[in-house]
């Protein structure tokens, strides 16, 4: 769940960093599924008599702050943004794809973890999409 959290505040920070209407929109609704990924995961473990604690992890804050400088010195380039963006979806994917497998996993919470690894997985593809039209040659030599 920290890494929902993570997601959440990398994507509000990348949208911060982009120009393009288009990609901040994107990196925006990619936030607030991270935060609605949050809240299914806390009812979740709250259902299962759990304890919820919210927090970031600190390499993500400090992922963030890299963005920032990042940001700074190469005039905020969005290929960049997204390709970290992307990078840290596919980590989540599969943290997912892992969780989902776990056999003593209560079918209410797999049902929870597949819904959030499929919306994860298009986001991935959308993320290389925008990729690909901001870098059309790039991406054509890395196919």
């Amino acid at each position: 769940m920290t890494k929902d959290r993570d997601a959440t505040e990398g994507y509000i920070k990348a949208s911060e960093n982009v120009s393009d209407p288009d990609v901040k929109k994107m990196l925006m609704r990619f936030a607030n599924q991270r935060i609605d990924f949050v809240e299914g995961l806390k009812k979740e473990i709250e259902d299962l008599g759990g304890d919820y604690k919210d927090r970031t992890s600190v390499m993500s804050t400090m992922h963030r702050i890299w963005m920032d400088i990042r940001g700074t010195f190469t005039g905020k380039d969005e290929s960049i943004i997204l390709n970290e963006c992307l990078r840290g979806e596919e980590a989540s994917l599969k943290d997912y794809e892992d969780a989902g497998s776990n056999e003593f996993l209560p079918e209410s919470s797999r049902i929870v973890i597949e819904r959030h690894r499929k919306a994860v997985a298009k986001s991935v593809m959308e993320l290389k999409k925008a990729i690909q039209q901001l870098e059309p040659e790039t991406a054509e030599m890395s196919k």
